[in-house]
This record gives C-alpha cells, sequence and structure tokens, in this order.
C-alpha cells in the first residue's frame, strides 16, 4: 500500500527498503552494489593522503575536515575514475562550498564538551571522508567515537565490510546497526539494544546523509544532541533548510 501511495506515515527510507527487497529477491543477489561499492571506496582510498594533508595545512583543519566530510555525501555525482581529476574537483569544490554559520560553530562546541560521540555513517566512498573527519578531530582532542553502520546491505550504503575496507577501525569503533531488512535509514526502535545503549549513553549523535535524517529525525530518546550532516540535494531539503541546491547542510537538533 505504501508503495501506492496509500500509506503516509512511513518514511521514504521505509519505501526505499520495501523495493530494494524486491530487487533483492528477484536478482537473486543480497548485495547487488557490492562492486560498486568496492570501487568507490577504492577511488577515495587512492586519495586519502592527498586530501589529508590539505586538511593539515588548511587554514582551519576543522572546517577543511568538516567540508569534505559533507561533499562525501555527493559521492555518486563526482566520482571520477581518474584520481588526480577527482582530488581537483574536491578542492575546488571545498572553496566552493559555505558552511551555514552559526550551525557549524555550535557542531564544534558540541564536539568540544563530548567525550562519546556515536557516528552513523552513510555511503561508501564518503566513509573515507568520514574516516578524516574523525581522525582531525581525534587530533585535536580525546573523543572516543562509534561508528554505526548497516547490517544488512542496501544501495550502497555501508555495511562492516566496507568499514574494515577502509580501516575505519584506526579511528573509531565499528558496530552494526542491527536492523533487520534494507533499511537505507535509522530507526532506534529497530535497531539492537547495543546501538540504543549507545545513543542513549552518547555526549552526541552525528548522522550522515539523507536517509539517516530522513528517519532519525523522527526519534524521540531523552536529550542527546544530534548533529546531521548532509548535503542540499533537491528543492524538499532547500526549503526545509532554508540552504541553496548543492551547499552543505548543518542540522543541530536534541533528539
Amino acid at each position: 500500500p505504501s508503495l501506492q501511495g496509500k500509506h503516509w506515515n512511513i518514511t521514504s527510507a521505509e519505501v526505499v527498503e520495501q523495493v530494494f527487497r524486491i530487487i533483492k529477491t528477484h536478482s537473486n543477489n543480497d548485495d547487488p552494489y557490492l562492486q560498486d561499492k568496492v570501487a568507490l571506496n577504492k577511488r577515495l582510498l587512492g586519495i586519502y593522503s592527498e586530501l589529508k594533508e590539505i586538511v593539515r595545512h588548511s587554514k582551519d583543519p576543522f572546517e577543511t575536515a568538516l567540508k569534505l566530510c559533507i561533499i562525501g555525501n555527493s559521492m555518486d555525482a563526482m566520482v571520477t575514475d581518474d584520481p588526480t581529476e577527482l582530488a581537483e574537483g574536491m578542492k575546488k569544490k571545498i572553496s566552493s562550498l559555505h558552511l551555514p554559520y552559526p550551525d557549524n560553530k555550535e557542531l564544534l562546541k558540541r564536539l568540544e564538551s563530548s567525550n562519546k560521540v556515536v557516528f552513523f555513517a552513510d555511503n561508501a566512498g564518503e566513509i573515507v571522508l568520514d574516516k578524516l573527519f574523525i581522525q582531525t578531530l581525534k587530533e585535536m582532542r580525546s573523543i572516543d567515537f562509534t561508528c554505526v553502520v548497516r547490517s544488512e546491505p542496501t544501495l550502497t550504503d555501508v555495511t562492516s565490510r566496507d568499514a574494515q575496507f577502509v580501516t575505519i577501525a584506526e579511528v573509531a569503533s565499528i558496530v552494526e546497526n542491527g536492523i533487520k531488512g534494507p533499511l537505507p535509514g535509522t530507526i532506534l526502535r529497530r535497531c539492537s539494544s547495543q546501538v540504543r545503549n549507545l545513543v542513549a549513553e552518547a555526549d552526541l549523535v552525528i548522522s550522515k546523509g539523507g536517509g539517516n535524517f530522513e528517519t532519525l529525525s523522527e526519534e524521540n530518546l531523552g536529550s542527546v544532541p544530534c548533529t546531521f550532516l548532509l548535503v542540499s540535494k533537491c528543492r524538499v531539503y532547500s526549503e526545509r533548510f532554508g540552504s541553496p541546491i548543492d551547499q552543505p547542510i548543518v542540522y543541530n537538533m536534541i533528539l
């Protein structure tokens, strides 16, 4: 019924989940986008050292790493087979992006008072830039990061396999969300008790991407601060956040 527009009480991520179940069943393939994810991760890892140097030598490493982290949310439109071209594209993108002030400063303030951060990852490729962001923060101060990934493959979303491939464990613990089903988002009541406890005990939750925003922003769990990082990819987001198309969104709220 929800696919026919008869149910309006579910999120778009849940609709995608229903569609993806059908795709996996008829293709007899549990992870149809596996090769795409591998390629995305390899391409970004290929320029990781160069991007790391860009961050380190910038006037504001936090702001530069944050921009790259959010740029990752539009990876599908940027990825090229040429590493040099990809790196140059990233550099140009950094200069054209304008972080929403004072939201980015509020995020920094939250991080400066946080010891435990739960980071909900989004897509492959993007996860490499998330790693750079987390690494930059850990060099600024001691923070314990937990990176939550999908338990089941869905679209190009990050699973533990992707997280391990890009060695995110160097900067954060890896935990699967425990959700049964290919949901490209985060619904806490469907997550494992481990993830729910991690969120409840966290000083801050950082959520990447539209799917996580559309689902996690509907949650209500205590008074945990949550910051959503994504790109204003469409008119709906542009109007919702008052942001021009293709610009970064830093949205701070309390779950």
